[in-house]
């Protein structure tokens, strides 16, 4: 009796644990397609200390903005991805907290610009059901980054028509400048 009592926990143990997995899965197969690119919401930061002429500058740039007028289209396929027409404008401020030689000199300034259109495709492998990895960076590249193309991941989810793609993009840590940048592109169908 005690066995079958235990064979019968483990076996409601076993479905409970595949029921719970089998109810978020992300069908793959459904994010190879073109999508429409709503929006991009991007937060930066970008830490560098620097020495010249005996002074030292410490400055560490935050930025954090949601794209308008932004069209072009995301063109997923089974190892490519493609940016097709991106363009978008921002308009915000750009918080910069520095030291000069220990003095604090932190400001904020305007951020506004116009991305032009792009045009840009990079390789991705799928990691899981919800991540991707790119070897040399997403197929775009932000209008105030180095503009080195370095390995980059994200993660996606897709719902119903949208699908949102959370890409992340950092530096070593012990190497000026330090950037880390996130950023959201909202997609529909």
């Amino acid at each position: 009796m005690k066995v079958i009592i235990v064979l019968l926990v483990l076996g409601l143990t076993i479905l409970a644990s595949c029921t719970k997995n089998a109810d978020n899965p992300q069908n793959t197969s459904n994010i190879k397609e073109t999508w429409n690119i709503m929006y991009l919401k991007r937060h930066s930061i970008v830490r560098d200390i620097s020495t010249v002429f005996g002074q030292t500058l410490d400055q560490t740039t935050e930025m954090n903005y949601t794209t308008e007028n932004t069209q072009g289209t995301l063109v997923i396929t089974d190892s490519i991805i493609s940016v097709v027409g991106l363009t978008y404008t921002v308009s915000s401020t750009m918080s910069i907290e520095q030291t000069l030689n220990g003095e604090d000199t932190s400001y904020q300034a305007p951020l506004a610009f116009t991305f032009p259109s792009t045009n840009s495709s990079a390789k991705y492998f799928l990691l899981g059901s919800d991540s991707m990895f790119y070897p040399k960076g997403f197929p775009y590249t932000n209008p105030d980054t180095t503009g080195l193309q370095k390995a980059s991941w994200g993660t996606f989810n897709l719902a119903g028509d949208s699908l949102v793609l959370l890409q992340f993009a950092n530096t070593d840590p012990f190497l000026f400048p330090i950037i880390r940048d996130t950023t959201t592109i909202v997609l529909k169908r």
